[in-house]
């Protein structure tokens, strides 16, 4: 990242083994999952990859690795 600033909103640099996961949630589809997954390999990022999923029991949200 070239434009990184130090404080302020924006862009920061870290640790790539610091991104140990990425949840994302129930509504975003499958071709943007795909789409964000893609990006952040390409970055050299080795995280898990979760998406939130409605349970259809009960009233809840559950995290499903993909």
């Amino acid at each position: 990242m070239s434009n990184v600033k130090v404080e302020g909103s924006g862009p920061k640099a870290f640790n790539q083994s610091a991104l140990k996961e990425v949840v994302f949630g129930m509504r975003m589809s499958q071709c943007d999952m795909e789409s964000h997954i893609n990006m952040i390999e390409g970055y050299g990022f080795k995280p898990k990859f979760f998406q939130a999923r409605k349970n259809p029991k009960r009233y809840q949200v559950d995290i499903h690795e993909l």
